[in-house]
């Protein structure tokens, strides 16, 4: 029995237990820094992890302890195998099962405010992302009968996150997004172990859902929905079913907002993907399908167009996927033919985008929703491919991969250039909420071609990038309560820092000398050793930079006073190199 929203229910009063309709915590755009982090964990992704152990490799003197730092799993060097962390945001099921009492007292908290939360969602999250069927919900909500609960209790609840958008939900007393969570969790679990277009629709709410950092729930749900999916036919062609067209159009939409999360979620954490191309045969949505209401504005079309656009995308993401996750032998020129394909058709994709879209110049985006989602989830493609390349050049013992590697370095950087072209505006629209882990896969991308290469002014640059891309990540976290930011940040600051806290001691060593009087302002002193700069794949790869005072300018926060000293690292043979498997 519950006595008032958000507090714990008699049962649990009584024997002192923790309730999982108890909360204390005040509604928030803002996501909050994770006070703990749970043990859970997953297996980084092939790509991402090769990248790790580059990285591990050329830094294993300087060990970190950091809360986002991977764990290396593997017993020999030639296969990357890591474990990493993850904050867990949304809160887990509680000891009681009292959620389900508490459905129909969630919707009469939020009963005032209804109207303007389903506004909010057919606002800001459908034009860019049209699954539901609108007609339904409008029926539902003008009969005030929203039943089945479990989906209106996960499409309340997405609708939460958009609240500080909106005076008339902020001026409401509305239940705390944190509890709300916890109830839609609690009932998408118990509607799932029905099957029907409902209860996938719901599973799908529930993994839209912001803020989001239940890995293993979400791999969970997502396997849900495609195997339900499946279960039903959702993934073949109902054109010439017994069915109405609402009930096609309903199924079409569902289908593709599955395939989309299953493809774009698995490509964020590196997991092979459930559904392939081959297996489905629904037609690609189209403006008519979608866009049926006469009061849909411009503005509202154009997002939709994304959406269509973000379809074709999936499709060539889903073929590029296959490749990440191929541990068979193949025949020569196999994995060259099938990355040359997708190069082709995200060539072509892009060729034949509206030219309002524009995605490759970031300063020129107009404001419509989804645009910068659909602009990130191509530079991430873009990026995928890329490091494909590369990879594929050290396999086959390429003699001058060094194309490629400046190709990774251009594809990371992209992203770096459009992240700090976001405005708040923007970061508050819609965002595929686990195309996050793509930033951290940028700064780390950058770190390793910062430390496998030969070229100073190449290092500088890339070294660079990473720092003003998790700065700003870091900046949109603090000031906007950028979701996305904070999820990214957990990942990759700690491979930065790493690196921060190796120049930072060699520096100081070099200004203990220099202020001792030992050297020159403007030598060093070759036998001055340091952990950082004596670790032999280090040296093998030349990693040190000799630019005037290009240290200061990269990490000012750590050189500053160091006055007009020039700071330069013993250099090392031109002839020593090694190539690191990618």
């Amino acid at each position: 029995m519950i006595n008032v929203v958000g507090e714990s229910c008699q049962f649990c009063q009584k024997y002192g237990l923790q309730c999982s309709s108890a909360t204390f915590k005040r509604p928030s755009f803002a996501l909050k820094s994770s006070a703990r982090t749970d043990d859970n964990t997953h297996i980084v992704g092939p790509v991402v992890a090769r990248d790790t152990q580059v990285l591990d490799s050329l830094l294993d003197q300087v060990k970190s302890t950091g809360p986002g730092q991977a764990e290396n799993l593997s017993e020999t060097k030639n296969k990357a195998i890591y474990r990493a962390p993850m904050p867990v945001r949304r809160p887990s099921l509680d000891r009681c099962d009292c959620s389900g009492d508490l459905w129909l007292e969630f919707i009469s908290a939020i009963e005032p405010s209804l109207d303007h939360l389903i506004a909010k969602f057919f606002e800001n999250i459908h034009p860019a992302f049209p699954f539901l069927d609108e007609t339904f919900v409008f029926a539902q909500l003008a009969k005030r009968d929203l039943s089945p609960q479990p989906f209106f209790v996960n499409l309340l609840t997405l609708a939460l996150f958009y609240r500080p958008l909106s005076p008339a939900l902020t001026a409401s007393t509305l239940p705390d997004q944190d509890s709300a969570w916890k109830l839609a969790l609690a009932a998408m679990n118990r509607e799932i172990q029905s099957s029907g277009v409902l209860t996938i629709a719901t599973a799908v709410l529930n993994v839209t859902g912001r803020p989001s950092q239940n890995v293993i729930l979400n791999t969970v749900t997502i396997a849900r929905m495609v195997a339900l999916s499946n279960s039903i036919g959702l993934n073949q062609d109902c054109s010439t079913w017994k069915l109405s067209e609402s009930e096609k159009v309903a199924r079409l939409k569902l289908w593709w907002t599955v395939f989309i999360h299953d493809v774009w979620f698995n490509f964020a954490r590196g997991t092979p993907s459930c559904i392939k191309n081959a297996e489905y045969d629904v037609r690609l949505p189209d403006l008519e399908t979608l866009v049926h209401r006469q009061e849909n504005s411009n503005k509202q079309i154009k997002a939709t167009e994304c959406y269509i656009q973000l379809c074709r995308l999936t499709e060539i993401v889903g073929d590029a996927l296959l490749l990440t996750c191929d541990f068979r032998p193949r025949e020569s020129g196999f994995a060259e033919e099938k990355i040359s394909k997708s190069e082709i058709d995200l060539s072509k994709w892009l060729a034949n985008l509206p030219d309002w879209m524009n995605l490759q110049h970031p300063e020129k985006r107009p404001t419509v929703l989804g645009l910068a989602n659909l602009q990130f989830s191509y530079l991430a493609t873009h990026m995928l491919l890329c490091r494909l390349r590369v990879h594929e050049a050290y396999l086959q013992s390429s003699a001058s991969p060094s194309f490629w590697l400046l190709s990774c370095q251009k594809s990371a950087e992209a992203i770096a250039d459009f992240v700090a072209s976001l405005q708040p505006s923007i970061l508050a629209g819609f965002w595929l909420p686990y195309n996050a882990h793509h930033f951290s896969s940028a700064v780390t991308l950058l770190l390793r071609c910062a430390l496998q290469t030969e070229d100073a002014r190449f290092r500088i640059k890339s070294m660079v990038s990473a720092r003003q891309l998790v700065d700003r990540l870091r900046k949109y976290k603090s000031e906007d309560g950028w979701d996305l930011a904070g999820t990214s940040l957990f990942e990759s600051e700690t491979m930065l820092r790493r690196i921060e806290q190796a120049l930072s001691r060699y520096q100081k060593m070099q200004h203990h000398e220099i202020s001792a009087g030992t050297e020159s302002q403007d030598t060093f002193d070759d036998s001055v050793g340091d952990q950082f700069w004596d670790n032999p794949a280090l040296e093998q790869e030349g990693f040190g930079i000799s630019d005037d005072a290009a240290l200061q300018d990269l990490f000012p926060e750590i050189f500053s006073g160091f006055g007009e000293a020039t700071f330069q690292p013993p250099l090392f043979p031109e002839e020593c190199h090694t190539t690191f498997d990618c």
